[in-house]
């Protein structure tokens, strides 16, 4: 056919043509897998109610979805797929829950407190479900750019502070203890050079005749404080799976975070906007996955405080920790053991013998402290515990 023929053929017999510029193809497909996760919501949302029966106009409705834009709609082919791949059978209604505010509880929000100054607000108070079921609060993560904690690093020291408060006291006994070990010795050998008068014995230091208190307060603190021993023993707390564990789920969830449970998430939903996703609760099973990739980023730095945060604890917990008290009650009982048994005298390996003694006593006495709560803890070391980064590090979603 010429090209002239074909011309009025074309008058006679229109053809309808839908011709997309491949340009603009492009930028729509573009514009759809850049689009925020909080828009993939919408979408997903949709998608699971019109899998059930609905149209889309009833879907939008169902999902409680306030503004519905063309974007969304350019982005259903892939929920629709995202749907079904998590999903093999669906019932009910999604509902989009938003990107408001969830209300935290005064414990969590005294965390966070303690690790900014200030009370939680802002992007912290996100809740961590972004869709809901029937039975489950849903949060929705990309494959491979999603985040444990969207609140960087005072929610990551939080999170932390709250692990940590609520570990069992077996796990922070045993490392407390190691750092222990290693700052003993060298604080008998450094109180043994301490030279006892002529004639003068051990038992003398409970009647205030010798300096004892006094260097034994100022070797403990100087020992303790911003000792890396001791700081040590915090990471490797946190290091410990069990804690590890407790602190990737609570990222995860929210469950001791938030007050109203709707803002805590059961299940986690991970997609891409090519449509691929899985649908998983949040269990056992997978908290141990993701905590086996995580390891927290934090550090140290001198709090400044030095041996005045001894003296700054009695004024701020109930049971007070005051090391002058510590030590004149252990040097007591120590004492009086020496006494009941007749060990007194004057050599050097008495002393020994008695510093060794009054020590164990004396750590028995501030672990406790230790292990009660980390801000105790980081007070008495003299330190400060900094998230770097994010504050964790781990593979990914």
């Amino acid at each position: 056919m010429s090209l002239q023929l074909q011309k009025y053929v074309k008058q006679i017999r229109p053809r309808n043509e839908s011709y997309i510029p491949h340009v603009d193809k492009i930028q729509s497909l573009l514009s759809e897998a850049k689009m925020p996760a909080a828009d993939w919501e919408k979408v997903i949302c949709v998608a699971y109610n019109m899998k059930n029966g609905m149209s889309e106009e009833e879907a939008v409705q169902s999902a409680q979805i306030d503004k519905w834009e063309p974007k969304h709609q350019e982005g259903m082919p892939a929920g629709h797929k995202i749907v079904e791949n998590a999903f093999s059978s669906t019932s009910g209604n999604m509902i989009h829950y938003g990107s408001g505010s969830g209300a935290v509880t005064s414990k969590w929000d005294e965390y966070f407190i303690a690790a900014t100054g200030k009370p939680a607000k802002g992007a912290t108070l996100t809740p961590k479900t972004d869709m809901m079921l029937d039975n489950a609060n849903i949060s929705l993560k990309k494959y491979g750019g999603s985040q444990l904690m969207s609140g960087g690093k005072a929610e990551t020291l939080a999170t932390l502070g709250f692990a940590y408060d609520n570990a069992p006291d077996s796990i922070k006994s045993k490392s407390f203890d190691n750092a222990w070990n290693q700052l003993n010795s060298s604080i008998v050998d450094e109180y043994v050079n301490f030279k006892l008068p002529p004639g003068g014995q051990v038992g003398e230091i409970s009647k205030g005749n010798m300096s004892a208190p006094r260097d034994i307060k100022r070797i403990i603190k100087d020992s303790m404080t911003n000792n890396r021993a001791m700081t040590k023993a915090i990471t490797d707390i946190f290091e410990d799976e069990s804690i590890k564990k407790e602190v990737v789920r609570e990222a995860m969830s929210g469950k001791e975070k938030f007050s109203d449970k709707k803002a805590s998430a059961t299940h986690m939903m991970k997609f891409d906007p090519d449509g691929n996703s899985e649908y998983i609760a949040i269990d056992d099973k997978l908290v141990s996955k993701y905590t086996n990739s995580t390891k927290f980023n934090i550090s140290f730095k001198t709090s400044g405080t030095g041996g005045s945060a001894w003296t700054a604890l009695k004024g701020i917990y109930k049971e007070e920790l005051d090391l002058d008290n510590v030590i004149a009650e252990s040097i007591d009982e120590t004492d009086k053991e020496f006494l009941e048994e007749g060990l007194f005298s004057k050599a050097v390996k008495t002393v020994k013998n008695w510093i060794t003694k009054l020590l164990k006593k004396v750590w028995i006495k501030i672990k406790k402290f230790l292990m009660k709560s980390l801000d105790i803890a980081l007070d008495i070391i003299g330190v400060k515990m900094i998230a770097i980064g994010d504050g964790y590090r781990f593979k990914g979603f």
